[in-house]
């Protein structure tokens, strides 16, 4: 969503768009609301072909500028065995081959793990997955459920949130939801 975000308004062209979006997003990023995993953050990095220390492109601009805000979990030992089961459930969701991997996966393993947790209230954490990728079509996802064994035809981290109850929307729904206005 961030690439699409990017070249849908252009800093250069929507100043004034980038006064209020870093205002909202950093305003989240301090409370704890929004995150960037490390995968996302290097994911981005790997497809827009940005490199360590670029001061020119955007986006690079934009994501170093906010490097204390990425969540690190390439440890959490929890989380990389739920990546390892969600890779074998759905194995044509993401090219294993790329390097850095896809985040998709890491994402919602990540959300999967910090939904068990309670929060200090006694409430249970929610999350949203904010993605421009659309659902697969004419998947029946309450009756892949039932199914043990792969999942090959689902491959869009859209229709994965689906599967395991994971709220995702698209950049403008969360605009909305938040009550963003431009």
């Amino acid at each position: 969503s961030l690439i699409d975000i990017f070249h849908k308004h252009p800093p250069d062209i929507y100043p004034g768009f980038w006064d209020k979006f870093n205002k909202y997003t950093d305003e989240r990023f301090k409370k704890g609301e929004l995150i960037i995993l490390n995968y996302v953050f290097e994911e981005l990095i790997r497809d827009t072909g940005i490199k360590k220390g670029d001061t020119e492109d955007p986006i690079a601009v934009w994501l170093y500028d906010r490097k204390k805000y990425i969540k690190d979990i390439s440890t959490d030992i929890s989380i990389l065995k739920q990546v390892k089961e969600i890779l074998q459930k759905f194995p044509q969701a993401v090219d294993t081959e790329k390097i850095p991997e896809a985040a998709d996966p890491y994402l919602i393993a990540y959300v999967l793990d910090q939904q068990k947790q309670i929060d200090i209230s006694g409430f249970k954490k929610t999350f949203v997955i904010v993605t421009e990728e659309m659902r697969n079509k004419n998947i029946d996802i309450e009756k892949l459920k039932s199914r043990s064994n792969q999942i090959p035809e689902i491959t869009k981290i859209r229709s994965i949130c689906d599967y395991y109850d994971i709220s995702s929307m698209d950049y403008l729904c969360l605009f909305r939801t938040e009550g963003w206005t431009f």
